[in-house]
């Protein structure tokens, strides 16, 4: 396997998003993801995260992004995303990304979230890590509908 890790270029954007958009429309996340919004989303890590590439004959053929974060203990790296080209996984260039990633002796901590449905949870726990006690919570922000009575809402949760 000739693969290549090196830093993303802007020039790689169209791939990148591709990837993404591929990777993240499958199950269990199924997220329809627009070419447009996928590329603005790489775009904009581009402003604050570091993204490194897996290059195969010239072919991005996967992708890892993370940012680094001051914690108490030290400096911790936080894994935004990690997906390889469907065609290419079970390759090891997931792992060869990760351990690519891993290989920085200022990091005191890696951490990640992910799906537990998904491959990658399996994916991760070969790697060896564990569940933490933290955990992913999230709210979807309530948007009233058109002509929405501010009233009646009061007046019902009374």
């Amino acid at each position: 396997m000739n693969i290549q890790i090196r830093k993303a270029k802007l020039s790689d954007i169209k791939e990148i998003a591709l990837i993404f958009r591929e990777g993240f429309l499958e199950k269990p996340y199924n997220e329809t993801w627009s070419e447009k919004d996928a590329i603005k989303k790489i775009k904009d890590y581009f402003n604050w995260a570091k993204i490194y590439v897996a290059e195969k004959d010239k072919k991005v053929v996967g992708f890892i992004i993370y940012h680094d974060f001051l914690m108490f203990d030290g400096l911790w790296r936080m894994v935004a995303e990690l997906v390889i080209d469907k065609k290419f996984r079970k390759q090891g260039i997931g792992k060869l990304l990760m351990t690519y990633t891993e290989n920085d002796s200022q990091i005191k901590k890696i951490w990640l979230s992910t799906n537990k449905n998904s491959d990658a949870f399996n994916f991760y726990k070969k790697l060896r890590y564990n569940e933490s006690g933290w955990v992913t919570m999230e709210k979807k922000k309530w948007t009233p509908y058109k002509n929405f009575n501010y009233w009646d809402l009061a007046n019902y949760l009374q």
